[in-house]
């Protein structure tokens, strides 16, 4: 699910890992033209997904995980409300991704022309809201890490969707 100031599920739920690397890699910042950080619609649109799949029995709370990935900054609705309800159906798994002291993104001179809008909308200060994240990870019933140099993060990631990957083979067959 990529998102901005909406959501839209750009791969449906997969074991098909060379078509969802195909999907990721064609993702970019113009995926969806809505501008804004709205991660109570991501949280909203993996809910839709998930309650599909309930529908057909093939629903597994144990077994599911969603992994957000955003620097949590300037949300947008009530993502911690969406994550409650979100945690009925699987657990939220949040790397944070930048620095709480900020880093200026400019838009390159080249695609300038392309945006149109005035000098406001080429320069944005993005930092880091690790708080927020955190909330979101634990309303999720989750973890939250923050996203670094080496492997940790990832690392730390694939322990607790391990775990979720082991409860759920434990609980039937």
């Amino acid at each position: 699910i990529a998102f901005s100031g909406g959501a839209a599920l750009q791969c449906p739920l997969t074991t098909d890992h060379a078509y969802f690397m195909t999907v990721l890699h064609a993702v970019d910042t113009d995926t969806l033209s809505e501008e804004g950080t709205d991660i109570e619609a991501a949280l909203q649109e993996a809910a839709t997904v998930f309650a599909g799949e309930d529908t057909s029995g093939t629903g597994d709370r144990a077994g599911r995980a969603v992994v957000l990935v955003s620097d949590g900054e300037a949300v947008t609705g009530d993502a911690q409300r969406a994550a409650e309800e979100l945690a009925q159906s699987s657990a939220i798994m949040v790397m944070g991704i930048g620095d709480p002291e900020g880093a200026e993104i400019t838009l390159p001179q080249a695609l300038r022309p392309l945006r149109g809008g005035g000098e406001t909308a080429l320069s944005h200060l993005s930092r880091l809201d690790e708080g927020a994240l955190s909330d979101i990870a634990v309303a999720g019933g989750g973890v939250y890490v923050r996203s670094t140099l080496g492997d940790d993060d990832v690392r730390i990631l694939q322990r607790e969707l391990a775990f979720l990957d082991g409860a759920s083979s434990e609980d039937g067959p």
